[in-house]
């Protein structure tokens, strides 16, 4: 599999797995790809931290899969959406109160959170 991954591919596998009813070991590692790259773009108090957003992304992923209507041809930018709300979610877990600088997540603060 390429360090990159390709709406096409994600689309293709999607549909193969909403078809059999199975999420596929495949599905699972496009997951990851996107889950890992996402993480990336922020910055944490702890670095276990993204470690726990990196889960919720992955247990969120998991749970929603199968919601994608394949009628739209952009299952990256649903599962892409699926987890920055996942991040957003375990961050205000980690981090409960006023978003202050002093518990910044990066991008722009995530927009809002």
């Amino acid at each position: 599999m390429p360090a990159y991954l390709k709406n096409k591919d994600l689309y293709e596998e999607v549909v193969r797995c909403l078809d059999a009813s199975v999420y596929s070991m495949e599905l699972h590692q496009m997951f990851e790809k996107i889950v890992t790259h996402f993480s990336y773009t922020f910055t944490y108090l702890e670095p276990m931290d993204r470690d726990d957003c990196r889960a919720q992304a992955i247990e969120d992923l998991y749970r929603y899969w199968n919601r994608f209507d394949p009628k739209y041809k952009n299952a990256f930018a649903y599962y892409t959406q699926v987890t920055k709300m996942a991040f957003a979610k375990m961050w205000r877990k980690l981090y409960p109160g006023p978003f202050t600088h002093k518990n910044k997540i990066g991008l722009d603060n995530l927009y809002s959170l």
